[in-house]
C-alpha cells in the first residue's frame, strides 16, 4: 500500500514537473517593434560630403534577450536614392526594453546627377531655397528571437533643416 502511494506521489511529481517545464520553455516569440529615428543630426555638409548620423530605435516585447543580426536601409534625401545603411554586426538586445542602433550615412551630392535632371535640381532647388530636406529611411531589420527568424520593417522619414533657424 505505502509503495503504491509513493508511485503515485512520485508520477504526480514528474507530471507537475514537465508541466511546469513545457510552460517555462513554451513562451511565444514575439516581434520586434520600430518605434521612431531619433538624434539625426548632419556632421558633415559640403559641396563633395554630406555626413548625417541617427539612431533607430526599437522595442523587444519578449521576455527574454533577442539578437539583432542585420540591419539594410536605403536612404532618400528629397525623394531621390542617396545611399543604402548595411550593418551585419550581430548584437544582443536585452528583454522588454526599448534600442537604440546607430545609423551612419555619407554621399556625394554630386553623385546625384542621374537620368532625371529635373528632379534633381528641384530637389537641389527645394534644399537651397528652404534651408531643409526630407530625409527616409526605408527596409528592414532582422532578428533572432529564440530561433525564430524576423524582419521587422523600418520606415521613417522627417524633414532636416540645414541651417539653426
Amino acid at each position: 500500500m505505502k509503495s503504491l502511494k509513493k508511485q503515485k506521489l512520485r508520477t504526480y511529481s514528474m507530471l507537475f514537473l514537465l508541466s511546469l517545464l513545457w510552460y517555462s520553455c513554451n513562451t511565444e516569440a514575439i516581434e520586434p517593434k520600430f518605434q521612431r529615428v531619433e538624434n539625426i543630426e548632419i556632421i558633415d555638409l559640403n559641396a563633395n560630403k554630406v555626413s548625417i548620423i541617427g539612431e533607430a530605435v526599437l522595442y523587444n516585447p519578449n521576455p527574454v534577450s533577442i539578437f539583432l543580426d542585420s540591419i539594410e536601409l536605403d536612404a532618400f534625401a528629397n525623394e531621390l536614392k542617396v545611399g543604402h545603411i548595411s550593418q551585419t554586426k550581430r548584437s544582443e538586445i536585452s528583454k522588454k526594453s526599448e534600442f537604440a542602433i546607430p545609423l551612419s550615412l555619407e554621399f556625394n551630392p554630386n553623385s546625384l546627377v542621374n537620368d532625371n535632371l529635373f528632379s534633381l535640381l528641384e530637389s537641389a532647388f527645394n534644399a537651397y531655397a528652404l534651408q531643409k530636406i526630407e530625409l527616409e529611411f526605408k527596409g528592414y531589420a532582422s532578428f533572432d528571437v529564440k530561433g525564430f527568424r524576423f524582419k521587422v520593417p523600418i520606415s521613417y522619414s522627417d524633414e532636416i533643416l540645414l541651417k539653426d533657424e
